[in-house]
């Protein structure tokens, strides 16, 4: 899979940090909010790309473009772009740039543990 933001950062502690005022508490509670929709968000995707429905997939890539956008998840925020992309010019290649996004997201999950601390 080519995709050109991987020299971009996983995700931005430092910038997610800035955001958020130092709290480690809201960060908590934002980290623990992304865990738990995210994956509904990216189920949705996956449905609507299954369904032909380039307008729900677009709605929902653009979900996760914004909750990774406010978490500084970097790569993440870029696939859904992509995505959003692909759905709204309804471009063939919505199931790889599907991959991309799911892929970005396991990425965070396997890196979580830093995130929290």
């Amino acid at each position: 899979m080519d995709n050109k933001w991987q020299d971009l950062l996983l995700f931005d502690k430092q910038e997610m940090i800035r955001r958020i005022g130092d709290d480690a508490d809201l960060l908590h509670a934002l980290l623990q909010s992304a865990k738990k929709t995210m994956p509904e968000y990216i189920a949705e995707i996956a449905s609507a790309v299954a369904a032909g429905n380039s307008e729900q997939a677009k709605q929902a890539a653009h979900a996760v473009k914004g909750a990774a956008a406010n978490l500084s998840f970097c790569r993440l925020q870029e696939a859904a772009k992509e995505m959003e992309s692909a759905a709204k010019e309804q471009t063939g290649d919505m199931a790889q740039k599907l991959a991309f996004v799911q892929q970005e997201w396991q990425s965070i999950q396997n890196e979580w543990s830093s995130l929290e601390s």
